[in-house]
């Protein structure tokens, strides 16, 4: 199902693994708080994802699609690499748990 409340609440268990992750690495996630956070039951969130790992998977994916907004655009090469180098430095500073998750991964 695509959508819908089981994407919603995948999409919800992404974010709160997310932010278990930028909080505590990936050492101290744990599927129970993540449940938790979302306010489901633990066994619930397998409905979700079979595995911690896939679980990660999503969370891995959910961070890369942070940084397209970066993306070097523009016709010259080298002005477009300053202008992404620049909006990755942004995303950095205003975006203190992408980095640290970025880092985890």
């Amino acid at each position: 199902m695509v959508g819908g409340v089981r994407g919603d609440r995948r999409e919800q268990l992404v974010v709160a693994a997310y932010r278990r992750v930028a909080e505590a690495g990936f050492e101290g996630l744990r599927l129970r708080q993540v449940a938790e956070d979302v306010g489901i039951d633990h066994s619930t969130l397998h409905h979700h994802f079979a595995t911690k790992q896939d679980l990660i998977g999503a969370v891995a994916e959910y961070t890369t699609r942070q940084f397209w907004t970066t993306a070097p655009q523009g016709p010259e090469p080298a002005a477009a690499l300053r202008e992404h180098l620049q909006a990755l430095r942004r995303l950095i500073e205003d975006r203190p748990d992408l980095f640290a998750v970025t880092v985890e991964l």
